[in-house]
């Protein structure tokens, strides 16, 4: 297990889904609940990115996600809008808040991958 001492904390809008990104994926999203409007119009006009966690209900959300940010939108006329994003990098989240708006915000920092370590020349010698 990697630390967090040392890292940058920042905040960062979050949006909770039933599906897992990684980093180098590309995400397209349908945003139709008000208070998500609202956060994607802000990452826009901020150029900033937004988190996506996993959610397996409200009560389970992982405390492990990935920053993203849009590539393209497409508004409606009634407000929802269609995003394609891209993941950027993982991030752990140390703390949890409502903003005023309605939707999650956490302070995140970031959670790189580990380098895998070398295998054990002998080891492998003895699977092989």
């Amino acid at each position: 297990m990697q630390s967090d001492v040392g890292a940058q904390a920042r905040e960062l809008p979050l949006f909770p889904l039933n599906v897992v990104l990684f980093p180098n994926q590309s995400l397209p999203l349908h945003i139709f609940e008000p208070r998500y409007r609202v956060m994607i119009q802000r990452c826009m006009d901020n150029k900033e990115p937004f988190g996506v966690v996993l959610a397996l209900d409200e009560s389970h959300i992982a405390d492990i996600g990935t920053a993203t940010m849009i590539t393209q939108m497409e508004r409606m006329e009634d407000g929802r809008m269609d995003i394609n994003t891209l993941g950027t990098e993982r991030f752990r989240v140390q703390n949890w808040n409502v903003g005023a708006d309605g939707y999650l915000i956490g302070t995140v920092v970031d959670y790189p991958f580990a380098e895998p370590e070398p295998a054990d020349a002998t080891l492998v010698r003895r699977v092989t």
